[in-house]
């Protein structure tokens, strides 16, 4: 297996990861310096570093070096765990680095037409990796939308079957019709994504607000919906709609990673 093309391919799938890798070792060890794991936040595992409790901690500590980014380098005295009897006895002491494995934002655009064509492109400007979903294979295709990551084309009721959603996943409700808005805004009100946004008057939005309450969505749920989305610039046109739903995910962005500057 090589190691560096799972990085690749945990990448190319949007999933964060931990790469683990020997760097120091003394005496008898399961593994010589230069043995590589990688841990991705799916709670999947490649490769080895050794086994026993020595994988087990860096497992835990993988988990938090996914969460904050942070390198973290840790030490094992193998022989002092062989004796609590949580390890094998060899006698060695090894050292660990765990980097994080970054991944970019993922962009899902739920429905293809015109700002979904202007918001593709900026999307891919701002280095997210971007989703085009839609039902109609003419407007969600490779031709409109060649700076697509993927693309899917599926019946909207069965379209979340097919999405891989994670904290890290910005999603843009601009479909053609209110049944799809509101089938797509329920289905991703289910999921850990940490953007949702969708497109809609003030007044259409509010009464779907208040039925979806009705039917046991909370003010929680509600509040996590960008609605009217995009900042107020008074845009008209698809392409200005889609600057301000840009660069409402580029204010939301910052102040969720306390980047944003007072």
């Amino acid at each position: 297996m090589d190691i560096f093309e799972e990085i690749v391919k945990l990448k190319n799938e949007g999933i964060p990861a931990a790469l683990v890798t020997i760097i120091k070792t003394k005496g008898s060890t399961p593994r010589e310096v230069g043995a590589k794991m990688i841990i991705a936040g799916d709670g999947t595992a490649r490769g080895t570093i050794g086994g026993g409790c020595v994988e087990g901690q860096v497992w835990d500590e993988a988990k938090e070096v996914i969460k904050n980014g942070k390198v973290k380098i840790l030490e094992f005295d193998l022989l002092d765990d062989a004796l609590e009897g949580e390890g094998q006895a060899c006698g060695g002491w090894m050292q660990v680095l765990i980097e994080p494995v970054a991944v970019p934002d993922t962009a899902i655009i739920l429905g293809a037409g015109h700002i979904s064509l202007n918001l593709g492109i900026l999307f891919n400007m701002l280095g997210f990796r971007l989703v085009i979903a839609d039902d109609r294979d003419e407007y969600a295709s490779a031709e409109r939308f060649p700076e697509a990551d993927e693309i899917i084309v599926s019946e909207f009721e069965n379209l979340f079957e097919k999405l891989k959603i994670t904290d890290n996943t910005y999603i843009v409700i601009v479909t053609r019709g209110h049944k799809y808005d509101r089938m797509m805004l329920e289905k991703s009100l289910r999921t850990n994504a940490c953007y949702v946004g969708m497109i809609g008057s003030r007044a259409k939005l509010k009464a779907l607000f208040d039925s979806m309450k009705s039917q046991g969505f909370d003010d929680k749920d509600i509040k996590r919906v960008h609605s009217p989305i995009g900042i107020p610039i008074h845009s008209e046109t698809p392409e200005e709609i889609a600057v301000s739903i840009a660069a409402e995910i580029i204010k939301f962005k910052k102040e969720l990673h306390g980047k944003a500057k007072k």
